[in-house]
């Protein structure tokens, strides 16, 4: 299946993953293991690979091209494909509102990406193909580690138009203590943190079930799914179910 088979539908699966999960403040449950700036303006991508060699189109073993899915200004679907130029930063076309993840769309013999690649915010310096400079760490949306194929982010915004509920989640954990928790942030609003698992280095899962309705997001609305570990250095994965919802007829 492709990433966007569980980012569109009548359920929507995100899968998060932070190697790195930092102590004394909260991380996305994301690749970058970082708490990601989410543009409250669109913004252009920008695109490079940590392999200059493989990851380029047509003529390397690794990624040839890769697609980015997100938000456009107006907060509906759009998805933008990027040609992979090793180190090379390729430069997006499109404005972005919110990136959900990329993937691996075509690639040479080996199948999958032999760096890793980034999307980030333009506003971003690059050297030899990894942010380093200008938000580095907090403007990249996503990263394709090596030989993954596709990015891992445990966050999401409701486009427009559409409605969900929060139904379950699933954490698991390792090597740190991890206070996980969802902060919910409405497009007008207070934002809510809403208490998930305080996981034990040793635990093997955690299973939250939600009944529905009890945890709306409405359009424009962000849910992110972030972790505080005890000490640096925490390991988890996150999956969580949005199912969609109708949209009600204001009164």
């Amino acid at each position: 299946m492709a990433l966007v088979d569980f980012l569109r539908g009548p359920k929507v699966l995100l899968q998060g993953f932070n190697g790195a999960i930092v102590n004394a403040t909260e991380a996305d449950i994301g690749d970058m293991s970082a708490l990601l700036v989410m543009p409250t303006v669109a913004v252009t991508l920008e695109v490079a690979s940590s392999d200059n060699v493989n990851d380029v189109a047509a003529t390397g073993t690794g990624a040839w091209t890769i697609r980015v899915y997100g938000l456009d200004a107006n907060y509906q679907w759009q998805t933008e494909d990027f040609v992979m130029a090793g180190n090379t930063v390729v430069a997006g076309a499109k404005l972005f509102i919110f990136v959900f993840g990329a993937e691996v769309l075509t690639y040479g013999t080996t199948k999958s990406n032999t760096g890793t690649i980034y999307v980030a915010d333009a506003a971003v310096t690059w050297t030899a193909g990894v942010p380093t400079g200008g938000g580095a760490l907090t403007l990249t949306f996503a990263a394709i580690t090596i030989a993954h194929g596709n990015s891992h982010n445990g966050f999401y915004c409701v486009p427009a138009g559409e409605r969900y509920s929060l139904t379950w989640v699933h954490i698991t954990n390792r090597a740190q203590i991890v206070d996980y928790r969802a902060l919910i942030v409405p497009k007008v609003g207070a934002l809510t943190r809403l208490q998930l698992s305080l996981q034990p280095a040793t635990s093997p899962y955690d299973e939250i079930n939600f009944p529905m309705g009890s945890i709306i997001l409405n359009e424009k609305d962000t849910i992110r799914i972030m972790g505080s570990a005890q000490t640096t250095g925490g390991v988890g994965a996150v999956l969580a179910v949005l199912t969609k919802m109708p949209m009600t007829k204001p009164a």
